[in-house]
Parts: structure tokens; C-alpha cells; sequence
């Protein structure tokens, strides 16, 4: 993913996170991985991962475009703040648990 640009950057001093959406294009078939966009995202704005959120990949029908919605914190820990833990990884979590406790 060579080629990206912002199409909408806003800001949300309340939440301390910039929401910016861009258009990325892509020239593989399918939708792009979730851990590619975030690099190529990452390298672009010149963040660090652990303060990117992604939200939203759409691949644009009959194109080699795809959207990208990011929120981009401040600092990693309002990102742990503000941000929900993704059911699968609760899940995860919940499993490990039972297995630490005393035996």
C-alpha cells in the first residue's frame, strides 16, 4: 500500500484523539489485512501502533481503493481508557484466568 491520502481529519480534544479517515490504494484483489494497514497507516502518519485505533477497512467495490478509519491517541494510555477490549481477546483472557488461579 504505496499510495495514501487523508480524506477527513478531525479533532476530538474531549476524548484526546485525532479521527482521521483515509483512502488507501490497493492493488491486491481482496481487502487488506488488518496488520498490513496498520503498519503502512502507522509509517504514513508517523505514529507508533500502540496509539493508533483502527475501526473500519472498506474495500471500494470495482476498485483497487479501500477506506480506512483511524483514531489516533495522544498517548497509549488513553487509548487503554477510552478503547473496548475486543470480545475475542476478553474471551481469551477469561480462559487463561481460571488456569492461573491456585490449584
Amino acid at each position: 500500500m504505496a499510495n495514501i491520502t487523508v480524506v477527513k481529519e478531525s479533532e476530538n480534544p474531549l476524548l484526546g484523539r485525532k479521527e482521521i479517515v483515509l483512502k488507501c490504494k490497493n492493488p491486491q484483489k481482496s481487502t487488506p489485512k488488518t496488520a498490513e494497514v496498520m503498519k503502512s497507516v502507522s509509517e504514513f502518519l508517523k505514529k507508533d501502533q500502540d496509539t493508533i485505533a483502527m475501526k473500519r477497512i472498506a474495500q471500494d467495490f470495482g476498485l483497487e481503493t479501500c477506506t480506512v478509519e483511524v483514531f489516533v491517541y495522544a498517548k497509549k494510555d488513553i487509548k487503554d481508557q477510552v478503547e473496548t477490549i475486543n470480545k475475542k481477546k476478553k474471551k481469551g483472557e477469561q480462559e487463561e484466568a481460571p488456569a492461573k488461579k491456585k490449584e
